[in-house]
């Protein structure tokens, strides 16, 4: 049932909306200006996020590997934990530098 209330809720969601007496649109950023701003500023946000939250998964690897204690299904619990935080900082990170490396480039045409 809460589920349906959801669902309804955000459907109609629009209908209630009133924007009316908008007459031009502005930028919700001013301090962006262009795409790459906005880039670096949605960059700058990620890494903001996930350098926490790749520290924390590591150190939680490492509880799960402390608290194992040996026994060969928490361990393997453990590695998957170790392997998936490993991809994740990969991910995120040459995320971040192909990003970078395509702003730059971009910059450099004179885009």
């Amino acid at each position: 049932m809460r589920k349906f209330f959801y669902i309804t809720a955000l459907y109609l969601l629009p209908l209630v909306s009133f924007a009316q007496g908008v007459t031009k649109l502005t930028s919700p950023t001013p301090a962006v200006g262009t795409l790459f701003e906005f880039v670096t500023a949605m960059l700058n946000i990620v890494i903001r996020i996930s350098i926490p939250v790749i520290t924390l998964a590591f150190i939680w690897t490492g509880y799960l590997f402390v608290s194992a204690s040996g026994d060969p299904g928490k361990l393997k619990i453990a590695r998957g934990w170790l392997v998936g935080s490993f991809i994740g900082a990969i991910v995120i990170l040459s995320a971040i530098i192909v990003a970078t490396i395509v702003k730059n480039t971009i910059g450099q045409l004179g885009g």
